[in-house]
């Protein structure tokens, strides 16, 4: 582009005095990134790709060649609370999200000419389900059958983020898996030597969320 600057008294033609001069109009980056998922689980990895563009390098007039000098990172989490990483440039990034709601990221791009341009993107975090059970009796003997109830596990409804019901109650029984169950029980297992048994309890709620939890179970010799 050309600009026209004209000075003096528009009324005495000797005393006007005019310049005409480019101006140059810099492309601007592109700011761009990938997130890996638009949802995920607490405590899940995030993988973000960085795909940020440089200028056009085919403006006529524009002899420098534009490339992307700068870029700068802000996460914001469901908190509010801001962070920003400007170390990490151009690289690619793996964070995990410890925090259930709206998690932010913002990146923003400078080129060698001064030009900016943001992008902003969002995750939504679920609150985790939470595994939980009980064994009657805690304590018993070789050959009898005590009972596990995984009923008393939550999908914390109160919670901000929670992301639906438990679909499946996973059991293992020192070893011995019971997989896929569609209710938390009572379930009961008998158990053919003495000592003491890790019982576990996996269970996974409707978006696939996950938690466990384990408890002992002491199996005494039968009285003879």
């Amino acid at each position: 582009y050309y600009a026209l600057h004209q000075i003096g008294d528009p009324n005495i033609p000797q005393f006007q005095h005019s310049v005409i001069g480019p101006i140059y109009i810099y492309p601007e980056p592109i700011a761009d990134f990938i997130l890996s998922k638009d949802s995920v689980c607490e405590n899940e990895n995030l993988s973000i790709i960085y795909n940020a563009i440089n200028p056009d390098n085919n403006v006529p007039g524009i002899t420098t060649p534009q490339v992307i000098d700068s870029s700068g990172w802000t996460i914001t989490d469901p908190h509010g609370n801001i962070t920003n990483y400007p170390n990490w440039g151009s690289n690619n990034i793996n964070i995990i999200l410890d925090t259930s709601g709206i998690w932010y990221f913002q990146l923003t791009v400078k080129s060698n000419s001064g030009c900016y341009s943001t992008k902003i993107d969002s995750v939504q975090v679920f609150t985790l389900p939470q595994a939980n059970f009980t064994i009657i009796p805690d304590s018993t003997c070789l050959g009898t059958n005590p009972i596990f109830d995984g009923s008393f596990s939550s999908s914390n409804p109160s919670i901000s983020g929670n992301s639906g019901p438990i679909v499946y109650w996973n059991w293992n029984f020192n070893s011995t898996p019971i997989n896929n169950q569609t209710n938390g029980g009572p379930i009961s297992q008998t158990f053919y030597s003495s000592g003491s048994k890790n019982i576990s309890l996996l269970v996974v709620d409707q978006l696939g969320c996950e938690d466990s939890i384990s408890k002992k179970l002491i199996i005494e010799d039968s009285l003879v």
